[in-house]
C-alpha cells in the first residue's frame, strides 16, 4: 500500500496478511505497483504546488499535464487516488509486465517454471499453450481490476478474462512463496 505523510513523502508498505502465500514474484509485481503509485502522487503534488493550470484539451499534452487531467477527470469525493490506477492501465501495464519479465528467472522456482511450460488449463478445463508474456501481463492487471482500460481490454472478451482467470490461478501453484 502507498501512504503519503504529512511533509509528502511516499512510504510503501506491504500487508503481511496479503503477502502471505504470494510468489515472490507476486511480491515485485506489488512493489513495481506501488513505487508507480508513489511517484504519481509526487507528480501530482509538484502540479498542484506549481499552481499550473493544464489544457485538457490540447493535442499533445505534455504528460505532466495528461497525468493532472487524469486527476481532475477521474477524481471521485471516495476515491482521490483513482487516477493514479486509470494512468497506470493506460500508460504502464506494457512496462509493468516486461519488468515482471527480466525478474522472473531470479523470482520463479524452476518447479514452477516447468510446470507451467505443460501448459495453462481454465478452470473449465480448457487447456491453453503457455505464453509467458501473457502470464505476465495478467500478473500486471492484478490491483487494475476497476479500470476502464481493463474492462474495455480484459471484461468485455469472455475468452481475455477466462484465460486471465487461468493465468492468475496459476501463480497460485507457485510452491516457493513469502512466508
Amino acid at each position: 500500500m502507498h501512504s503519503p505523510d504529512a511533509t509528502g513523502n511516499s512510504k510503501v508498505e506491504i500487508n503481511k496478511h496479503n503477502a502471505l502465500g504470494r510468489s515472490y514474484l507476486q511480491i515485485a509485481r506489488t512493489l513495481v505497483h506501488e513505487a508507480i503509485r508513489a511517484e504519481l502522487f509526487r507528480k501530482r503534488q509538484e502540479m498542484v504546488n506549481s499552481g499550473q493550470e493544464p489544457d485538457c484539451k490540447k493535442e499533445e499534452p505534455t504528460s505532466f499535464e495528461e497525468l493532472w487531467c487524469y486527476y481532475l477527470f477521474y477524481m471521485t469525493p471516495l476515491d482521490s487516488e483513482n487516477y493514479q490506477h486509470e494512468y497506470m492501465a493506460d500508460h504502464y501495464v506494457k512496462s509493468i509486465a516486461a519488468a515482471l519479465g527480466e525478474m522472473h528467472p531470479e523470482l520463479s522456482s524452476q518447479r514452477f517454471i516447468d510446470l507451467m511450460i505443460k501448459g495453462l488449463y481454465a478452470l473449465d478445463g480448457t487447456r491453453y499453450d503457455w505464453k509467458w508474456q501473457e502470464f505476465f501481463h495478467a500478473l500486471t492487471w492484478q490491483g487494475l481490476e476497476e479500470t476502464l482500460e481493463y474492462k474495455n481490454v480484459i471484461e468485455n472478451d469472455s475468452e481475455s478474462l477466462k484465460k486471465q482467470k487461468a493465468y492468475l490461478e496459476a501463480s497460485q501453484m507457485e510452491p516457493d512463496k513469502c512466508n
